[in-house]
């Protein structure tokens, strides 16, 4: 299972401006192998979804906005080779930076987006044109688990994309989250932390709100027989553009957490790695376990758990690049040194 949190900073699954305002990853990540140094590759979402499940390059504008895919691999194709099931759930329109494309291409069996949902869970309408924009992400999982219920395929490859921590920032139990907003702030001490989080409320009342719908649903997937023989991989698409950052380096700095209730050890891993890293170090893990995978690889990832000198290509929202290269990081023409 892959969870890609929309708008997910690694700042925010600590203390933030003085809470933890998402405990449920900020405990998770003391029971998982933990990388405190993790980039996304991509200043927007057009990246994270290719680069997370292929490791793949990004063409003039993103690797699934390519007119022509060229031939390629991803975690869809190769285990969906291995008889896996394979399956992508979506709070939004699979069409958005044209993923289903995408998915289609690399044969997955079950897109599930805005459009695939129960009619009982509760639309987000949004704009004078009442654009139909999708679902929270608590009814995201919840529409995965009716998919599960019915499902009698022993292996599955699921990836969740969620939504909620991205404009129209619309939550459900509105009046809940705003009373437990108002109980935070009440407490603070420093007026400049409370001002900010005052300032912000909109975005913070997000990032609460996804912390339990991820919690609810490890609650759930605990009932489920095959939980003890899941592995989960939870990462941000990239930090949400709303909120401030402390530097443009940090516009990339996302969590990544690998949990399993088999892992032998837990571990906070301070190598620099990246998105493009998870495609080659899932297939090199799974092949211990009898998945076939490729003779040949399409990836520009590398192994999470190497800890030699990265390079990366970052690629803004305007499209524009920007340079990593064994410690030093050009951008707008400004040169930095990166250290811890």
């Amino acid at each position: 299972v892959i969870i890609i949190v929309e708008g997910l900073n690694d700042d925010y699954i600590h203390t933030y401006h003085q809470f933890v305002l998402m405990p449920f990853l900020h405990a998770l990540q003391e029971k998982s192998l933990y990388w405190s140094r993790c980039l996304t590759v991509g200043e927007r979402s057009f990246a994270a979804l290719p680069s997370i499940t292929g490791s793949l390059p990004y063409g003039k504008e993103g690797f699934t906005l390519i007119d022509t895919f060229p031939f390629h691999y991803s975690l869809f194709s190769v285990l969906k080779q291995n008889n896996y099931f394979t399956s992508y759930f979506y709070t939004q329109g699979s069409w958005f930076d044209k993923k289903d494309k995408y998915l289609k291409y690399n044969h997955v069996d079950l897109i599930c987006d805005k459009y695939k949902f129960n009619p009982k869970y509760h639309k987000i309408i949004v704009g004078n044109d009442h654009f139909f924009w999708g679902y929270n992400d608590k009814d995201l999982f919840n529409q995965s688990f009716e998919v599960i219920d019915t499902s009698k395929e022993k292996k599955r490859f699921d990836v969740y994309y969620t939504g909620t921590m991205h404009p129209p920032f619309a939550i459900s139990d509105s009046s809940f989250y705003e009373k437990k907003f108002k109980q935070l702030t009440q407490i603070m001490k420093n007026d400049s932390d409370k001002i900010y989080l005052e300032q912000n409320k909109q975005f913070i009342l997000t990032l609460i709100f996804t912390d339990d719908a991820l919690a609810q649903f490890f609650e759930k997937y605990k009932q489920y027989p095959q939980y003890k023989n899941t592995l989960f991989i939870i990462t941000g698409d990239h930090p949400m553009s709303e909120m401030p950052v402390a530097n443009c380096f940090k516009r990339y700095h996302v969590p990544l957490f690998i949990y399993s209730e088999n892992l032998k050890t837990t571990k906070k891993l301070t190598n620099l790695v990246s998105h493009l890293d998870i495609y080659s170090t899932l297939l090199g893990f799974l092949k211990k376990y009898g998945v076939k995978t490729p003779e040949y690889s399409t990836a520009l990832g590398d192994n999470l758990f190497t800890n030699t000198q990265r390079k990366f290509v970052f690629m803004r929202g305007d499209r524009s690049m920007e340079l990593y290269s064994e410690g030093y990081y050009l951008s707008d023409n400004q040169l930095y040194i990166i250290k811890n």
